[in-house]
């Protein structure tokens, strides 16, 4: 398992397994109809925007790949909760991968390089929220040592209110 950081052309792929991953992940929280009208093309014109947009100062793209085919991606960056200090805390803010991956070790090595990624540019913790209803999601956080600290906000997911719940970790063992 080989990762590195996303390049512009990497955005037809990444949007496959972002398109796929929720239609799987989130077809029990949301409906068809909302899940139907996911495009493959919106995707990737915004994660390709996005890739070229990042200033990998503060922020990151990063890929996982299974003999040279991105399997799976997470994004990362300073915190955009207005109640955190975005200097000193980093957000995951996705982190998907093939269905047909998972189980396998790939969301583990996404993981592990997301979370030094946001130790190399210098945040000191890490936060992410996660759909309160995704068990699947809070179980493989929870196996890497991410821990709900609290925090709960309603999100409107496509036709959809929901809740997140956040959770937290120290980086570099702080």
């Amino acid at each position: 398992m080989e990762t590195r950081h996303a390049e512009v052309a990497d955005a037809r792929q990444i949007a496959e397994i972002h398109v796929a991953s929720w239609k799987v992940a989130y077809r029990e929280l949301l409906p068809a109809s909302d899940l139907d009208q996911l495009e493959v093309s919106q995707f990737e014109s915004w994660r390709g925007r996005r890739i070229e947009a990042m200033d990998r100062s503060n922020s990151a793209t990063l890929v996982v790949l299974d003999d040279g085919k991105i399997v799976g991606f997470v994004d990362v960056g300073p915190t955009r909760d207005e109640h955190l200090d975005a200097r000193e805390v980093a957000e995951l803010y996705a982190i998907y991968l093939d269905p047909e991956r998972w189980g396998s070790g790939y969301g583990r090595t996404l993981i592990v390089a997301a979370e030094a990624a946001m130790a190399e540019l210098g945040f000191g913790s890490a936060m992410l929220w996660v759909l309160e209803e995704n068990s699947r999601a809070r179980a493989f956080y929870e196996s890497a040592g991410w821990e709900s600290d609290g925090g709960r906000q309603q999100e409107r997911i496509i036709s959809t209110e929901l809740y997140e719940v956040r959770y937290a970790k120290l980086l570099d063992g702080r």
